[in-house]
């Protein structure tokens, strides 16, 4: 019951934050608004779509790389070694891990990503703090320059996006710094899974 009420509160928040707002991703603040909404009513799938290009080729890379630490260790690991070589690639989150099987098992990168955001905010009051804090709707658009813009909300944030070639606006926030964080890890996952093979391979 209260997750239910605190879903209702989050979506009433979310609704009145938009405003008669304009949905329109082709401008700076009807992506911000299908951004917000997206995350608030769990969409995330629909959410990966509103990541910059350069976000989701992190994404990838963290899953390929992860692929690759994966198919060296199920050909070069001592067979009771496995298991638990693979297991140690969980990301621990507040509330839940995520496993290479949920990587393995997805059918494509924004159903992945769906499966990742559903356990990093398995908590429903961490997302309503996090819209809290955002403030979300929109006090000013501020132009960088024709391709970049910040959105200011009333709760003070300031959140970036760029317009990609196919005309729609984009944001890394949330997401930008933690994917540059996974492909960092992975790929010393990467190396030090390597050096293991050869040594097992002695």
């Amino acid at each position: 019951m209260l997750r239910i009420i605190v879903r209702w509160i989050v979506c009433c928040f979310i609704a009145c934050s938009c405003g008669p707002s304009n949905f329109d991703p082709t401008s700076p603040a009807g992506s911000h608004n299908l951004f917000v909404r997206s995350l608030a009513d769990r969409d995330y799938r629909s959410t990966y779509g509103y990541l910059t290009q350069s976000c989701r080729t992190d994404f990838r890379r963290y899953l390929d790389t992860t692929r690759a630490v994966v198919r060296i260790i199920r050909q070069s690991y001592p067979p009771l070694l496995r298991s638990k070589a693979i297991a140690d690639l969980s990301l621990r989150l507040p509330q839940a891990s995520f496993t290479y099987e949920e990587i393995e098992n997805g059918r494509s990168e924004a159903e992945i990503f769906a499966v990742l955001c559903d356990k990093m905010f398995a908590d429903t009051t961490r997302m309503l703090s996090l819209m809290e804090r955002w403030g979300t709707r929109i006090a000013e658009v501020q132009h960088r320059s024709e391709d970049s813009a910040t959105v200011i909300t009333y709760g003070g944030e300031e959140l970036s996006y760029v317009r990609e070639s196919d005309g729609v606006w984009r944001t890394n926030e949330i997401f930008g710094r933690n994917f540059l964080e996974l492909v960092r890890v992975s790929r010393s996952n990467l190396q030090i899974t390597r050096s293991n093979a050869e040594l097992y391979a002695q």
